[in-house]
């Protein structure tokens, strides 16, 4: 009988080709699988310290509580009016339901290049190819994932739920049970409609023309175009405010999509499997080095975002705006997919802001956060000129002068942005003067200040893995090494809800009945100081580490003059 792996194999096996080698009883195949799993994990816990992950645990919980009760206090006991309760039992539906339909979304694209199960390189080129069923082989690390990802949903729903109760009324565990059956519908329906997509191999053009398809219902049910079935599961989310038995239909529909992706788990294609386990391993290390912009680039090219050719359009452009010209090319060059992630982030970050002016104030993290993250994609220019810092090191440009010069289309692309986003706005909120000019001011500096959250976060790139300290780590004292690490990721951030905090103070003028333009303008100046004073970092931030290391050295090198005058041998010697 020849070696199992060297044996040629079909790629469309299914589970049927499990090969029972004990008889009527369990394989032997999947005994030993079950065991080789069954020593691993216990090698692994071996190697983890119960105490530390009891006290991470602790911690992360602890962390989580306090946020969770911050917000909810920062919301407010005050009752949402009831024209505002008329509005969010009718457009409330269609927003959860739009969630929805990103959850499938996201779901068909991912099962359509090989996920939502990630299993470890080995057992994708010994174990899938082993005479054992790959359904019982993918069936453990399918159940784990929905496990955890019901977890986390559950526990993010709740805390949605808690919030939604301070303003809306009803029985707070009433809304916390609402919220996290949500959040499990959402987590469920992600996973059902990858298992589904990746089980029956279906295309990824066809998986894209689906979920545009999806999302485009979504939004026609939200400007009440049209019904859209996603909406029927939003409208379980506010149960205890208005509940209908038809509503339960959605989850039926949702259990029956988990198991019918389960009942197809096995049937997808092995080399999409083992691109996606590398990539996956690859980004997951990523992660732990906070790398950031590796994990943006393995992403896309688990995305498969590949740039494209030839520009949407030319640009213009020779001699000194060399820089705006490839920049702007940069821009133009992206994927269509991409182009969709940018217009839906401008969306989500409008409505983030909307929802802030309307009183529901811990949104503007959110919108700070979405913003954050369309600054990642339009500081492409920049991001690629910091990826070959080596290039830049040879011209005959200072560095920072260099990388200033790349700020101008990415932020040209924030302002369309914004434009686009105060767009959206005005069409849900009405044109009137002052109205049109808040929206404005709140766009241009949520967008602006998403760009600059992202431009700091790509220029600081990761944190050194060197064993030698710099010279600041020198200067500082060991007791603020841990802040400085906790700053160095939560800044960028900042800095993006730093820009969107004029929708707070708009917010804040229009429940004590002031005027929300001086308010809008007040919070503008704010960002329009970080925005700026981000610019500046970047230019000059070469040059001022550059005197910060020589001051160094030269206080270094007079402590030591003045250790050597005042030593017993100088001494003598005068």
């Amino acid at each position: 009988m020849p070696d199992p792996v060297d044996a040629p194999v079909d790629d469309r096996m299914s589970e049927s080709d499990g090969t029972d080698l004990a008889g009527p009883g369990p394989s032997v195949g999947v005994a030993a699988l079950a065991e080789l799993r069954r020593s691993r994990q216990m090698r692994r816990r071996a190697q983890v310290n119960r105490s530390d992950a009891l006290y991470q645990a602790y911690v992360t919980a602890f962390i989580s509580s306090v946020i969770v009760l911050y917000l909810s206090t920062v919301v407010g006991d005050e009752p949402i009016s009831a024209s505002g309760l008329e509005r969010v039992v009718r457009d409330g539906p269609g927003v959860i339901g739009l969630f929805f339909a990103f959850a499938l979304a996201i779901g068909l694209r991912s099962g359509a290049r090989g996920g939502p199960v990630a299993v470890e390189p080995a057992e994708v080129r010994f174990v899938l190819l082993a005479p054992v069923a790959r359904r019982r082989v993918l069936i453990g690390p399918a159940l784990k994932q929905l496990r955890f990802a019901v977890f986390a949903a559950a526990v993010a729903g709740a805390a949605a739920g808690l919030l939604a109760h301070r303003r809306l009324g009803q029985t707070a565990l009433g809304w916390i049970a609402a919220g996290a059956g949500v959040g499990v519908l959402l987590a469920v329906a992600l996973l059902g409609a990858a298992l589904i997509a990746n089980g029956l191999r279906v295309r990824q053009w066809l998986a894209t023309v689906v979920a545009g398809a999806l999302l485009a219902w979504a939004i026609a049910d939200l400007a009440g175009e049209v019904t859209a079935p996603t909406s029927v599961a939003g409208r379980l989310a506010f149960t205890p405010i208005e509940f209908e038995a038809f509503d339960l239909l959605a989850v039926g529909v949702v259990v029956a999509m988990l198991g019918a992706g389960l009942l197809l788990l096995g049937r997808g294609s092995l080399e999409a499997a083992e691109r996606r386990t590398v990539l996956v391993g690859q980004l997951r290390f990523a992660a732990t080095l906070q790398d950031l912009r590796t994990v943006i680039l393995l992403r896309r090219q688990l995305a498969q975002e590949l740039p494209r050719q030839r520009p949407w359009l030319r640009i213009p452009g020779r001699g000194r705006f060399v820089l705006w010209r490839r920049g702007w090319h940069g821009l133009v060059r992206f994927p269509l997919a991409r182009l969709g992630r940018v217009v839906l982030l401008t969306a989500g970050a409008t409505a983030a802001v909307l929802g802030t002016v309307h009183g529901t104030k811990p949104l503007v993290v959110v919108a700070g956060f979405v913003a954050y993250v369309l600054g990642l994609d339009l500081v492409e220019p920049l991001a690629q000129e910091v990826d070959h810092d080596e290039r830049a090191e040879r011209l005959p440009v200072e560095t920072g002068l260099l990388l200033a010069r790349h700020l101008p289309a990415s932020a040209v692309a924030a302002v369309l942005c914004g434009a686009l986003g105060a767009a959206g706005g005005l069409a849900v909120e009405g044109t009137e003067g002052r109205t049109i000019v808040v929206a404005v001011v709140l766009a241009l500096s949520s967008s602006l200040g998403g760009l600059a959250g992202a431009v700091v976060s790509t220029v600081q790139g990761a944190p050194s893995a060197s064993t030698t300290p710099s010279t600041t780590d020198q200067a500082l004292p060991p007791e603020v090494a841990g802040m400085r690490i906790v700053v160095r990721a939560v800044w960028p951030v900042a800095v993006a809800v730093i820009g969107s905090f004029p929708a707070y103070l708009v917010a804040d003028a229009i429940a004590k009945g002031r005027e929300p333009l001086p308010a809008a303008l007040q919070g503008a100046m704010l960002a329009s100081l970080f925005i700026a004073g981000t610019a500046a970092w970047v230019r000059f931030r070469e040059p001022a580490r550059a005197w910060f290391r020589q001051a160094v050295e030269d206080s270094k090198a007079n402590a030591r003059q003045r250790q050597v005058e005042t030593s017993p041998t100088a001494r003598r010697t005068r």
